[in-house]
């Protein structure tokens, strides 16, 4: 009578199962009835899969009715491309022919969820690291979990025939490994060069070894059978040139399923450079080789001493091929073809950041920090084991919450966010830096740790609530980066340009008092003065740039304050700025969002003079001049160009004036660091032809939030073009007005700009002319008597004591200047200078 015995089907032929995915089934069945109930327990082994029970019982009833077992790849986190897990099978019963009886284990093809998809980006090599130690000379090493504990431990052959073994004794994303032993596991000295793999070539669920050597003409493939188990390695001696491999001649080999049929293949390096490839014709359990074939699947030689290595390095599911040689070099065989019909491209050399290692490159590849890819040891002729891990290039991604980052003087704040790309070996500080002090933020750092690198830290913005009407304007911050990581220490992050509205314009329109002829210490420049305002020294003051006519910029230094401006004696050409030419008319704005103010001079010949400023908001230092950078251009003649956001997009767009009387717009296509300027587009918007000589300024005239224009011409006028549409989608009033909210002639060529010069709040207006004047005309209500409310006369002292509501209505009023009414109509005009006040209420003469 014949031995029972028990049948595995797999439901498709063979069982393949995803991390995360599809899972697979097979059925077991007995061919005879049992006398007594029989019990198989499942042992998934090597811990890669699961299985919805532990175990199957047949009884006299049901023993030829198949049960099924569902098998699920265990979803971890490790990059391991396509790989095996082995279910073994006990059986136990009080029937004699069955007790004990064994069954073949079932191995499981498993696709990896976790490799990235697309082309690997190794790091700059690290030389023994973890711990690892130069082993003497020709290091191969290899990779597997021998302990079965999580991680990779490394086994290393040696030039002297020794295999070293290095265990880790960290973790799967942290390796650390413990000092080399030398031959573990009952291993021994095979010859020359020992190139180990591990693979599971019974089938039995634990990693045999197969070792190459080199011994001249008698060079053998030795196989190691793991007799021990998954968690406790134990070798057998070694059987040379086992199942139908052959000598080839200092064979390195590596194992892997090439043709997807369920069983692992391999393919073997040789001295002379070619590939061998043996395909296993046999079963996981039972490995056959077919003889050696070369010259495969588009596979081809390299130079000496080939040491192949299969991989899936760009996560497409197929195995692709490294092959390292004697001169060090790598060479990389894409698999282009499919996970059970292999095509290989051309070979490209030393491919994805991979380097030449010296001499006689011998690589492997395996997911060592426990991040999801495959990272490189590369062994070579010193004894080193080079490794390349598998990251993106060291960097930090920023933000914004919105697409943008605005916020609200008083009001709206707003944030962003920074984050690692990949992980710091050490504590990475990020120092966040306001640059013009427009903003403020929750944290002056950020520090990201190997452990949080990857979770992204939020920096709260909020604008500085000044006094000043500016209208929008910007703030940036800076970043820079300190780490004991050279990878990431002085690393270069993007700066954020932040949006800011202004609570301090009034609403509605503004009124100018007469106009004062280049006060507060400005003088006049030879002629056509152009003026600008802005902080060039970071004091909180606006200081003055003024251009003329012979190409030369006239630097006035604001040596007061934001409310009471004192101008310096002017400086020529200062902080490296030069002559444009003829026709000097600058605009000052950071084109280039570093925080502090580059310069852009029109001139007469119609271009866009650009220095940029390579200083500090403190510390002006200009570089020499760029022509229409950007993607500015030539406007003809007399170009007088202005910079605002007019599409509200969060950088600065360019409205130039020419001598034709058309403003000519360039919308910045690009970003608040990086301009890039569109075509021109002529009067937009609703602008118009102004005559001649047009020297726009954009500024939020009305206190609406959105910005006007004011445009001067040759005949000394200012047009005013409101702005009747919004922040994000100018559009302006047909018809302009001619100096309007009682500004007036200022002399021939008006040139216009618009600031905050007494801190008053509102924006005041500064027209330059062709004399070289510069007139200031100051946005407030006009000054109007005190309403008095007594005045008392000592005759014994000679003093008139006078009580008014309001001395200053709102605005500053010459006392030595009033003249007096009283009740009887006698009047008192007071000229003298010997006039106090006491306070807001009350003076006295």
């Amino acid at each position: 009578m014949s031995s029972p015995t028990i049948q595995i089907t797999p439901s498709n032929g063979k069982i393949s199962v995803t991390e995360g995915g599809a899972t697979g089934s097979y059925t077991l069945v007995l061919d005879t009835v049992p006398t007594s109930d029989v019990i198989i327990t499942l042992d998934t082994t090597n811990d890669q899969v699961s299985v919805d029970t532990p175990t199957l019982t047949f009884t006299n009833a049901n023993w030829n009715t198949p049960q099924t077992v569902t098998v699920s790849a265990v979803d971890d986190t490790v990059g391991e491309g396509p790989h095996f897990g082995v279910i073994a099978h006990s059986v136990t019963s009080a029937d004699a022919a069955y007790n004990g009886l064994n069954i073949d284990p079932v191995s499981i093809q498993i696709a990896d969820d976790d490799l990235p998809s697309g082309d690997p980006t190794f790091q700059p090599p690290l030389t023994n690291p973890f711990e690892l130690s130069d082993v003497g000379s020709y290091a191969s090493p290899t990779l597997a979990d021998l302990d079965a504990d999580g991680d990779l431990d490394v086994l290393v052959g040696a030039g002297d025939g020794t295999l070293y073994y290095f265990e880790n004794t960290g973790t799967a994303s942290s390796a650390a490994f413990a000092s080399a032993q030398t031959n573990p596991f009952s291993f021994s000295d095979v010859g020359f060069n020992p190139a180990p793999t591990f693979a599971d070539l019974d089938g039995d669920g634990d990693l045999d070894a197969l070792v190459g050597e080199y011994r001249g003409s008698t060079s053998h493939l030795n196989y190691f059978e793991n007799t021990g188990s998954a968690s406790s390695a134990a070798f057998a001696s070694a059987q040379s040139d086992p199942f139908g491999l052959t000598n080839v001649g200092a064979p390195t080999p590596t194992l892997a399923d090439l043709d997807d049929d369920g069983d692992l293949d391999a393919l073997v390096g040789d001295l002379h450079g070619h590939l061998n490839y043996f395909e296993n014709t046999g079963s996981p359990s039972s490995a056959a080789f077919a003889s050696a074939q070369k010259y495969l699947f588009g596979l081809t030689s390299v130079d000496d001493s080939a040491t192949p290595i299969f991989a899936d390095l760009d996560g497409d599911g197929d195995l692709d091929v490294l092959v390292g040689e004697r001169r060090g070099e790598l060479k990389y065989f894409e698999n282009t073809g499919s996970a059970s019909s292999a095509a290989f491209a051309s070979v490209q050399e030393n491919p994805f950041g991979l380097s030449d290692v010296g001499s006689r490159s011998d690589p492997t590849f395996a997911d060592l920090d426990g991040d999801g890819d495959l990272d490189a040891l590369i062994g070579n002729k010193d004894g080193n084991i080079l490794v390349f891990l598998n990251a993106p290039p060291p960097g930090v991604t920023l933000t914004p919450s919105g697409g943008s980052t605005r916020v609200t003087e008083g009001g709206a704040t707003d944030s962003y966010t920074l984050v690692l790309d990949s992980q710091p070996t050490a504590d990475v500080v990020i120092t966040l830096d306001t640059t013009n002090d427009q903003v403020s933020v929750d944290t002056p750092t950020l520090t990201f740790t190997n452990a949080n690198w990857d979770k992204p830290q939020t920096v709260t913005v909020t604008a500085v609530d000044d006094s000043v009407g500016e209208g929008p304007h910007f703030g940036v911050i800076a970043h820079s980066v300190s780490s004991t990581d050279t990878a990431y220490d002085g690393l270069t992050i993007d700066r954020v340009s932040i949006q800011i509205a202004d609570d301090d314009l009034p609403s509605g329109d503004p009124t100018f008092q007469p106009p004062l002829t280049n006060p507060f210490g400005l003088s006049a420049v030879k002629n056509l003065a152009t003026p600008t305002f802005a902080d060039l020294d970071a004091d909180g003051d606006l200081d003055a740039l003024v251009g003329e006519y012979d190409g030369t910029l006239n630097y006035f230094e604001n040596t007061g304050n934001a409310s009471s401006a004192a101008f310096a004696s002017a400086q020529t050409d200062p902080f490296g700025l030069s002559d444009v030419g003829s026709s000097a008319r600058p605009t000052l704005a950071d084109l280039d969002g570093d925080g502090d103010l580059d310069a852009l001079i029109g001139n007469y010949d119609g271009h866009n003079l650009y220095f940029e400023n390579t200083g500090s908001t403190s510390s002006a230092a200009f570089a020499s001049a760029q022509t229409d950078p950007f993607g500015l251009s030539d406007v003809g003649s007399r170009a007088s160009p202005t910079l605002a956001d007019l599409d509200g997009d969060g950088d600065l767009d360019a409205l130039i004036g020419n001598n034709y009387g058309h403003s000519l717009y360039f919308e910045n296509t690009g970003n608040a660091s990086s301009a890039a300027f569109a075509n021109a587009q002529t009067d937009p918007f609703g602008l118009s032809d102004v005559g001649s000589y047009a020297t726009p300024t954009l500024a939020d005239l009305d206190g609406d939030g959105d910005l006007d224009a004011l445009i001067g011409n040759k005949d000394g006028n200012s047009l005013y073009f409101e702005n009747t549409g919004s922040t994000s989608s100018a559009a302006f009033a047909t018809s302009a007005q001619t100096d309007p909210f009682e500004l007036s002639y200022a002399g021939h060529v008006a040139t216009p700009t618009l600031a905050d010069l007494d801190g008053d709040g509102d924006l005041d207006a500064l027209i330059g002319e062709f004399s070289g004047n510069t007139f200031y005309f100051e946005n407030g209500p006009s000054n109007s008597a005190p309403s008095i409310t007594s005045a008392t006369y000592d005759s014994s002292t000679n003093v008139l004591s006078v009580i008014a509501a309001d001395i200053t209505s709102g605005d500053t009023i010459d006392v030595s200047k009033l003249t007096l009414t009283g009740e009887g109509g006698q009047t008192y005009t007071l000229t003298s200078d010997n006039v106090t006040a006491s306070s807001d209420t009350a003076f006295s003469v």
